[in-house]
């Protein structure tokens, strides 16, 4: 889905040592990529390993009424939130009460829309959460997009239900699953499926009782209504996408499990850095997901070919010289 802002989280090796880092020269490196990538807004939060966070804002978060960008304003995560999706994810694998190695048909099979995917019977849930299942996506497809122009005509806005955007998907398999790499946001919503199918229970429930509220993540919220409070605008190719009713031009309630999570980088951080040192998943689980190291997330309010990871890497380098 085409998204109106930008974010990174990046998970360098746990064995790069803390220095210090003051925010002034955070700011300073975070100004010059604003200016240099021409970004309207920029901001980022560095959880080192003593659980020190440093964290600085530049820039705007609304151009059009020079308001300033700050460190807490709501901004939507885009694919950081899959993260939380694949911390929940094994956490139930740790219970026992899903496997990587389940077919999704154990929980999926029989329903119309299910079968009708590629690889229905042969997906399982390591595949939707590696990207490796063989579903293809939908934002390029004809339906999708067809679809998109003529609800933001008819009603103002773009909005599908999670089984629509599944059903965009491609039902050619792009490869055999687990022999090939192929980013998707329809898988993710497949595997939020699963974990619904499987706990009984709603997925931002389920993520407020589980990873939320025991971590103290609570300005994390869920895209779960249509105008979302307390979030800057996104600009995509220099257009808002956010109106005068701080309603958006594509509803945010559509990502769900493919994201789905207003969050800021404070946050990201404390939920990444909380992640790579063992807290949310066990290590055993942990070897299974990434790689762990400090914490660096970063947000812009412009969508487009903007190169976050290099700006990372600088971050990494001035914080660990």
């Amino acid at each position: 889905m085409a998204r109106h802002w930008q974010s990174l989280a990046g998970l360098p090796h746990r064995r790069i040592p803390a220095v210090a880092l003051e925010r002034a020269e955070l700011a300073a490196l975070l100004d010059a990529a604003r200016v240099e990538m021409d970004l309207p807004g920029l901001r980022a939060a560095v959880r080192f390993s003593d659980g020190s966070v440093v964290r600085a804002s530049v820039g705007l978060a609304d151009v059009e009424n020079a308001v300033a960008l700050d460190d807490s304003v709501g901004m939507p995560g885009g694919s950081t939130g899959r993260t939380f999706v694949a911390a929940l994810t094994m956490l139930f694998v740790e219970e026992g009460l899903l496997a990587l190695d389940d077919p999704a048909a154990k929980w999926l099979g029989g329903a119309a829309w299910f079968d009708e995917l590629p690889n229905a019977e042969s997906m399982q849930v390591r595949h939707l959460l590696s990207h490796s299942s063989g579903m293809g996506d939908y934002p390029a497809t004809m339906g999708y997009n067809m679809r998109s122009v003529w609800r933001a005509i008819r009603h103002g806005t773009i909005r599908f239900e999670t089984g629509e955007l599944i059903g965009f998907a491609p039902r050619e398999p792009l490869f055999a699953p687990g022999e090939g790499y192929a980013y998707t946001d329809a898988g993710y919503l497949v595997l939020g499926r699963v974990i619904e199918a499987a706990s009984g229970r709603e997925y931002f429930d389920l993520l407020e009782e589980r990873i939320l509220a025991p971590l103290g993540l609570d300005q994390v919220r869920p895209q779960d209504r249509p105008i979302l409070p307390d979030i800057t605008p996104g600009y995509m190719a220099g257009a808002r996408n956010l109106r005068d009713d701080s309603s958006m031009k594509i509803d945010p309630e559509s990502e769900w499990t493919g994201g789905g999570l207003v969050t800021n980088p404070t946050m990201l951080a404390r939920f990444f850095g909380a992640l790579a040192e063992g807290i949310v998943v066990s290590d055993q689980s942990l070897e299974l997901m990434l790689e762990s190291g400090i914490t660096i997330a970063v947000q812009t309010n412009r969508d487009g070919g903007i190169d976050l990871e290099s700006l990372v890497t600088r971050i990494r380098e001035l914080a660990t010289p």
